[in-house]
Order: structure tokens, then C-alpha cells, then sequence
């Protein structure tokens, strides 16, 4: 897009070629453009700078007729769908370009898999890290004397890691039921859109509430069986999500899946359950070990 000076120069220009005061010397100018695509370019502007340099912020502006077409020529008349999504993107409706990233999911019936591609996708996934380490504790009746280098380490199903590793736009998935009236609970899938000290803003994507946004705090969980004493761990109730365990999966359908079978479904109806998340063989790929061409069923 040319900036408000360049058509400001047009203006004095045509004034001294015809010699008439008149905006733009009189003469009939016509303009087209979409303000949805790049704006002028100034090198280290900030955004108020850069608006500042558009043709809206010309005083000439006013003096225009404004005309709106509607309607793409470009995009195939046959996907409409792909049209009325770029004038939502163009339009800022669309919130991010991950604005699909729910639909896609990688399996696995352990979580220790699950753990590892979590770790490399968090890695590669663009944006600014941030990482939440839990404050962990023991009853304080406890006889035990536990280092905490040891309580960080410690793991079980259903309770959140040490150590959090977020950026904006990762998905993640809740690991207790923190309100099932506003869809908050065990294995709901949220997209973190904003990352607080103590708070996630986050948007539901899965489930009644889809598309809702919501906050999730941190709060102290307590896992009282699976240690011979009393674990409590103040950390958020969530861990990534862009890979979990065919359990989980359970109730959800997804565009596209990967499923990870280095090592065997261990429990009945766990390949099934795999499979059946996507709606066709084609939207499914499966991961074996190098010496398997089959799957345990």
C-alpha cells in the first residue's frame, strides 16, 4: 500500500501542472486498494506510526467517494468457504494462524511417547517461551524427609509436571475437573491466548463450550495414593496437548491424526478407539517400528 505522502505529493503536483487550487488540480482520481493487505513500510515504526502513514490518515481522505466490492474474483467461484475465510482473516476475526490446530492430533498409548513428542513440538512451535516450575510440598505430619530435587521429579497419571513449558497458541489439556458447568473438566483441550504469572487466558476447543474463552489458575493438587505419603504440587492443572493417550482421546474427532504404535496397545479397545478419531483411512497415519507391518488389534 503507498503511503498518505505519496498521494499528498500527487495532489500538489496536479495542482501545479494545471494550475488550479482545486484538489488534485481539479482533475478525477480513482483509487483502489484493500486495506487488508501490507501496509506502507517505514523501517523501526511502531504500529501507530505505520497507521499514521496511510492514505486514511491523509487529509485528502474526506474528499473521496467510498465505493466497497464484495465480492473475490480472484478465488475460485466454486470455494466459497475459502473467500468468506480470508475476508475473516483479513478482517481480524480469525484469531491465529493456528486457528485449526485442534483438528490434529498424535496418539499414543503411553504417556511417556506422548511426553517426548510434546517436548520436541513446544520446541519447534514459534513464539516466546515460558516456563512454570511447581512448588512442591509434603504434609507437614509427613516422618519423611524428602528433598524437594526429589518431589520435583516425581510423576503420576493425572497430575501436572514440574515443569511447564507454554508459548501462545500451544494446546493444552486439563488435567482435573475445575468447573463442568462452564466445560472445564478432565481432558478438556484449550489454546492458551494469553500467559500470566498466575493465570492462562485460554480458549476452549473442545467439547459444548467450543470457541469460549475461559481462565485457568494454578492451584495446589494433592495425590494422596500414588506415593507412601502426601504429594501437593502447586502448578496449573494442565499439560501439552498436541500429543496425548488414546484414552484421552476418547469422545473426540479430529481432521487429520497421527497414531504412534512403536509399542503395542496394551489395553482392550485402545486401537479401536485410535483409529475411529478421524472421519477416513486417508486422514490417518500410523507409525510402526521398522520390522512391523501390521498392528496389534
Amino acid at each position: 500500500m503507498a503511503s498518505r505522502f505519496l498521494l499528498e505529493i500527487i495532489d500538489r503536483k496536479l495542482k501545479e501542472i494545471m494550475k488550479n487550487e482545486s484538489i488534485f488540480g481539479g482533475k478525477i482520481l480513482i483509487l483502489s486498494g484493500d486495506f487488508r493487505q501490507c501496509l506502507p513500510i517505514k523501517e523501526f515504526a511502531t504500529r501507530s506510526e505505520i497507521t499514521d502513514l496511510t492514505i486514511k490518515k491523509s487529509n485528502l481522505w474526506n474528499s473521496f467517494l467510498k465505493l466497497k466490492l464484495t465480492e473475490n474474483m480472484r478465488a475460485d467461484k466454486n470455494e466459497k468457504e475459502f473467500a468468506k475465510n480470508l475476508i475473516e482473516i483479513g478482517d481480524g476475526k480469525e484469531e491465529s494462524e493456528y486457528i485449526t490446530i485442534h483438528n490434529y492430533a498424535i496418539l499414543s498409548p503411553f504417556n511417556t511417547i506422548v511426553d517426548k513428542y510434546n517436548e520436541e513440538i513446544i520446541k519447534k512451535f514459534p513464539g516466546e517461551q515460558y516456563d512454570f516450575l511447581s512448588i512442591d510440598e509434603t504434609e507437614q505430619n509427613s516422618a519423611l524427609q524428602i528433598t524437594p530435587e526429589i518431589l520435583n521429579s516425581l510423576n503420576c497419571a493425572n497430575f501436572p509436571k514440574h515443569k511447564l513449558t507454554l508459548k501462545i497458541n500451544s494446546v493444552i489439556m486439563l488435567l482435573r475437573n475445575l468447573n463442568l458447568s462452564e466445560g472445564l473438566c478432565n481432558g478438556t483441550r484449550l489454546q492458551v491466548t494469553n500467559i500470566g504469572k498466575n493465570v492462562l487466558n485460554c480458549k476452549i476447543i473442545s467439547g459444548d463450550k467450543f470457541g469460549e474463552q475461559t481462565l485457568i489458575p494454578r492451584i495446589t493438587l494433592i495425590e494422596e495414593k500414588k506415593f507412601p505419603f502426601i504429594l501437593k504440587r502447586h502448578q496449573f492443572p494442565v499439560q501439552l496437548a498436541f500429543s496425548f493417550t488414546i484414552n484421552k482421546s476418547q469422545s473426540q474427532t479430529f481432521e487429520k491424526i497421527g497414531i504412534d504404535f512403536t509399542q503395542e496397545s496394551f489395553a482392550h479397545g485402545q486401537t479401536y478407539v485410535a483409529l475411529s478419531r478421524a472421519k477416513s483411512w486417508n486422514k490417518i497415519k500410523i507409525k510402526l517400528n521398522e520390522n512391523e507391518n501390521k498392528i496389534k488389534i
